[in-house]
């Protein structure tokens, strides 16, 4: 017996999607802007590691480093949003998809 052409579940297709928002939401953008609030702290004057040309050099570095990792998160968001949209537009599918069964149009 061969794989199914098709196989849909409404709760796990919803869960993953708010596993995804909450993940990207309330632990990696938090913790990401964390980390970024510490290093730029510890690269200011007095903030444990300094030096004049050396520390905006790491700053600048770690600055294209956490637009990246923001766009990460970005992306971690539009997967979560594309599963739920395909949960909304499925329902929405199978529902006008009864529909014309059960009320063909005459022809």
């Amino acid at each position: 017996m061969g794989t199914p052409d098709i196989g849909i579940n409404y709760e796990d297709i919803t869960t993953a999607s708010t596993l995804l928002n909450t993940a990207a939401n309330d632990t990696i953008a938090p913790e990401l802007t964390t980390l970024y609030n510490s290093v730029h702290t510890l690269l200011q004057n007095g903030g444990g590691l300094y030096m004049i040309q050396t520390s905006p050099a790491i700053q600048a570095q770690y600055d294209q480093f956490n637009t990246s990792a923001l766009q990460c998160v970005d992306a971690i968001r539009s997967f979560a949003k594309m599963f739920g949209d395909l949960v909304t537009n499925l329902q929405s599918m199978d529902g006008k998809l009864a529909y014309n069964i059960t009320h063909p149009s005459s022809s």
